[in-house]
């Protein structure tokens, strides 16, 4: 079996489609909390304080979201590493039977 063979079996396509929306997620959160609001001096801190906190609120939200994504990403990955551990063992096996198999057949061949 060839090495295309093997990579062809790796999910690619989840791999690869979960990361432009986590790359955005990022991005967004990393835009929105680079806007916070600064405290105000007025009169109205209490408007201000509970605008703040419904800015905390949706970014916690993104937040979340951005880890579960992160999550996903990373079992769709370790699912994909586990199989090529399993295939890696595999080779390991038919290369050093075939090391011993072909040691055999110089060392019959000699003699």
């Amino acid at each position: 079996m060839s090495i295309a063979v093997f990579l062809s079996k790796i999910p690619w396509i989840k791999l690869l489609t979960a990361v432009p929306p986590m790359v955005r997620t990022a991005r967004d959160l990393m835009q929105s909390a680079q806007k916070a609001p600064a405290l105000s001096a007025s009169g109205e801190e209490g408007t201000d304080l509970h605008q703040r906190v419904a800015a905390l609120e949706v970014r916690e939200k993104k937040q979340s979201e951005l880890v579960q994504k992160m999550s996903e990403q990373l079992q769709v990955t370790t699912e994909t590493l586990q199989i090529l551990s399993a295939r890696l063992q595999v080779i390991f096996i038919l290369a050093l039977f075939s090391i011993l198999l072909a040691v055999t057949a110089i060392i019959l061949w000699l003699k």
